[in-house]
C-alpha cells in the first residue's frame, strides 16, 4: 500500500507500508520504505545525512568545551 506522508522539513515524501505479521500472535511489524532512486529517497537521505553532520558537529564543539 502506497502512502503520502507529510514531513515537517522535507514536505510530501512517498512511502510503501509493508505490514509484517508476527505468526501465532495478534503483533505486526509496520515498516515504512521508499523507493530507490526516487526523490522521496533522496529527500529521506539527505535528512539523515544532515541529522549525521549535526551530531558529529555538536560532538566537535563538546570536545573543545572539554579542553
Amino acid at each position: 500500500m502506497r502512502k503520502r506522508i507529510i514531513h515537517p522539513r522535507l514536505g510530501p515524501v512517498e512511502v510503501q507500508c509493508l505490514i509484517l505479521h508476527v505468526p501465532d500472535s495478534d503483533i505486526r511489524i509496520v515498516a515504512y520504505v521508499t523507493e530507490a532512486g526516487s526523490s522521496s529517497r533522496a529527500a529521506i537521505d539527505s535528512l539523515h545525512t544532515s541529522t549525521q553532520t549535526a551530531k558529529a558537529s555538536n560532538g566537535a564543539a563538546q570536545k573543545r568545551e572539554d579542553l
